[in-house]
């Protein structure tokens, strides 16, 4: 998947991302940097070179966190996470996306999600952490992407607002809190295209998981 200086950087990169997704003790541990769901074991895609999903997920298993729950809620599928999980039945995968970039089929440790219409994306969440709440998970490795929004280049569903996403991440995060689950997240999907979308917009996307975030710290 790399080599010299770029594998090197990679693995250090998230090397240190996996070392406070292991701390299972606290609420929350966060990383600011893509969840590279794409990746497979041997090549990267969708412009992501590392799965670092899966690798913090095996480091925390590792470190004794017992299951762990991957939930991805980037715009595009985590085939790449689905493919890298398929042998360890202790990563569990919820997916829930409104493009059908990197699809794959459902098993008995994942499921997958891919909402066409924003009145359905909200409840979809909803109702498939209450059926998460059948299994007692160690972490919930949170994969936390924006480009669900309406105004995202890529990814993008019609209808999904500012509110819609700053609802959701409320409601990851105090689902994990209600069960005194430790959550880690890193911010995923999200782009810039001016004038739909700059910088500066992004950001404040972003900012909408972080806040989230902090109410548990």
């Amino acid at each position: 998947m790399g080599s010299g200086a770029v594998a090197d950087g990679a693995c250090v990169q998230w090397g240190y991302g996996c070392r406070g997704l292991a701390c299972v003790t606290g609420w929350e541990s966060r990383f600011l940097s893509s969840g590279l769901h794409h990746a497979r074991r041997d090549q990267g895609c969708g412009y992501c070179t590392f799965n670092g999903l899966v690798l913090a997920a095996q480091v925390a298993l590792a470190a004794g966190a017992g299951d762990v729950l991957i939930l991805d809620l980037d715009a595009h599928c985590g085939g790449g996470t689905h493919a890298l999980i398929a042998e360890n039945p202790h990563i569990w995968h919820v997916d829930v996306s409104v493009d059908p970039f990197d699809s794959y089929q459902p098993s008995e440790r994942t499921t997958l999600d891919i909402v066409a219409d924003a009145a359905d994306y909200l409840p979809t969440i909803a109702q498939r952490l209450r059926d998460a709440q059948a299994r007692s998970f160690g972490l919930c490795i949170y994969n936390a992407g924006v480009d669900p929004h309406e105004d995202c280049p890529e990814g993008a569903l019609a209808g999904i607002t500012d509110q819609h996403l700053h609802e959701r991440e409320q409601l990851v995060f105090d689902w994990c809190r209600d069960r005194s689950l430790p959550v880690a997240f890193v911010i995923a999907g999200g782009y810039v295209k001016p004038p739909r979308m700059d910088e500066a917009k992004l950001v404040e996307l972003h900012r909408l998981t972080l806040t989230a975030a902090a109410r548990l710290a």
